[in-house]
């Protein structure tokens, strides 16, 4: 650790991680999977930097690791090109160029990480044409710094809105896996099948429920999760607590961001409550119209609130009529042993369709 006289480290802890290995030494083992370990402090990071050399602009396979590890948290990252310095007005466009496009097919978000322009170093600058731009990225990344504390509470909103919109894909995931499952027999077999197709399966929902792709979780890792998973016991789609989810993330939230930002304390003081009213049912009204462009999983019928119902009804009424049809063959054939097999599967089966399914946990 390293001890400096700067007030900003009173509020703010600086990790710097180790150097990433290229070229044979990725072949040396660090004895830790760093990819991991870079992931979680992300997860409890408020920004991560990228130090890129423009000497050295290509990506190795274990720095590449780090960067996909930090997909989820692609809102905090933000690039730095050191050493710029070195460069010409021109090749410094081309190596700008690159790296943009070198970020933008690793991170799949709509936005492309910010990428800051300068030489970090404690050596003048050698192309001192450049020295304009490096003062006005310095002083946009030194803000950012600082303004960190204040951001924090901001940060945690948006953590819990990414939380919800995972929450949302999980949910249609499982409902849709589940309404994939036979509902007496060849359930092992059809769950096998499910979890080979699983790529497909994400393209499927995505495209049914209109997600973002950047909410899924990673395929290999949920793959995982499902086959230790009994698909029968999984919850089918329930439109109540997707409605919860909607009303969380255009009604509640906003609030609380409304709170943070202190809009809603401002605006009492200057006395402009009944203003605030008529906004407040503007405000309800723009909800209700932003329902309508919704995605398919958010618009709801009173037929929606009654499937799992009737599912389940269908389900116990089939397994009546193959019981009675197991008790006549039974009684024509005069096998008992026929018999206590059906009963068994039925009895298997309707604890399937009744028990409370069990929530299922991936890394």
């Amino acid at each position: 650790a390293a001890v400096v006289p700067a007030p900003l480290l009173k509020e703010v802890n600086i990790i710097d991680t180790p150097g990433v290995l290229s070229g044979e030494k990725q072949r040396t083992s660090r004895g830790y999977d760093f990819a991991k370990v870079a992931r979680w402090f992300a997860e409890r990071s408020d920004l991560i930097l990228l130090l890129f050399d423009c000497s050295k602009l290509d990506i190795s396979d274990e720095f590449k690791s780090v960067i996909e590890e930090l997909q989820p948290h692609e809102d905090k990252v933000h690039c730095v090109l050191n050493k710029a310095d070195q460069l010409d007005q021109e090749s410094l466009m081309r190596v700008y160029g690159a790296l943009l496009w070198s970020m933008g097919r690793i991170f799949k978000g709509a936005e492309v990480a910010r990428i800051y322009v300068g030489n970090f170093r404690d050596e003048p600058i050698a192309r001192p044409e450049h020295t304009l731009l490096f003062e006005k990225d310095k002083a946009v990344l030194m803000k950012q710094i600082s303004q960190l504390p204040k951001a924090c509470s901001m940060r945690k909103i948006n953590e819990m809105v990414k939380r919800l919109r995972r929450a949302v894909v999980h949910v249609c995931l499982m409902g849709h896996l589940k309404s994939k499952m036979p509902m007496l027999w060849g359930k092992e077999a059809a769950q096998t099948k499910l979890i080979e197709q699983l790529e497909a399966i994400f393209v499927e929902v995505r495209r049914k429920y209109q997600l973002a792709e950047g909410d899924f979780p990673k395929l290999d890792e949920y793959r995982a999760a499902l086959v230790l998973s009994d698909f029968s016991t999984f919850a089918s789609i329930d439109r109540n607590v997707l409605n919860t989810l909607q009303d969380l993330l255009l009604k509640d939230v906003p609030k609380v961001t409304a709170l943070v930002a202190g809009v809603g304390e401002n605006q009492k003081r200057n006395g402009k409550s009944k203003k605030n009213t008529k906004e407040s049912d503007e405000g309800d009204e723009d909800v209700d119209a932003d329902s309508d462009r919704l995605p398919q999983m958010f618009q709801m019928s009173e037929k929606d609130h009654n499937v799992q119902g009737h599912n389940v009804l269908l389900a116990v009424v089939i397994s009546v009529v193959v019981l009675f049809i197991a008790l006549f063959v039974a009684s024509v054939m005069d096998d008992h042993k026929l018999l206590l097999e059906f009963s068994e599967k039925l009895k298997h089966s309707i604890q399937n369709l009744t028990k409370k399914p069990e929530p299922i946990v991936y890394e």
